[in-house]
């Protein structure tokens, strides 16, 4: 209803990493590309004009031919904010400038930064950045490898398989969310239980697994 870019890129983020996994067949993923376009030409038609707007702000294109007001929209509020969220990243890049301070000054120009990555370094610094992408690089990457692991219990697998769908489509969202969302540390916290359940089920059939080769010696 808000016409947000950020759930349909993450959506489709999301959609690809299921894609890789042959999650859906190739008439599933025809119906869904179908879906896409008739509703992106239908009732999505704002939110597939603001796509356009966005990578037309990175590669310049002349949109004319769809509105004639439509180049003026390239000075989007959100990308104003992130040539000032980087000003302040580069004038305190180490401890930051603390997130109420961000937050008061934003509020007196553009409104809150949306990059979530970007004000989690204007307000604590380039080092805490740098952990917190190691962080969450590490458990998707951690997460797929296990999953890759799972051959007996297609249930488990199955559950992986979402969960690191939604964890891509929710790194790719953290681009378009304010670092005050704290809700994102819910799916962190079940990608993490998940994979502890993986970690306890290997450590209980492990003795069944070495008393079996045991036997066979």
């Amino acid at each position: 209803m808000t016409i947000s870019r950020g759930p349909f890129i993450s959506l489709i983020a999301g959609m690809i990493y299921l894609t890789w996994w042959k999650w859906f067949k190739l008439k599933e993923i025809m119906f869904i590309i179908l879906i896409f376009v008739i509703s992106f030409f239908t009732f999505a038609e704002l939110s597939f004009l603001r796509l356009v707007i966005t990578f037309a702000a990175a590669i310049p294109i002349d949109l004319s031919f769809l509105d004639m007001n439509v180049p003026s929209l390239l000075d989007d509020p959100r990308f104003m904010t992130v040539k000032e969220t980087l000003s302040y990243i580069y004038q305190n890049p180490f401890l930051g400038m603390g997130m109420s301070h961000l937050i008061d000054l934003q509020n007196l120009s553009y409104g809150k930064e949306h990059n979530n990555y970007l004000s989690i370094a204007a307000s604590f610094g380039i080092l805490t950045l740098i952990f917190y992408i190691l962080f969450v690089i590490f458990l998707l990457i951690v997460l797929h490898e296990r999953i890759k692991k799972i051959s007996r219990n297609p249930l488990t697998k199955d559950m992986g398989i979402v969960l690191g769908a939604g964890l891509l489509a929710l790194i790719v969202f953290l681009n378009c969310a304010p670092a005050e969302f704290h809700f994102i540390w819910i799916w962190f916290g079940l990608v993490a239980a998940w994979l502890r359940n993986c970690e306890d089920e290997f450590l209980l059939r492990k003795p069944a697994i070495n008393k079996l080769c045991n036997e066979k010696i």
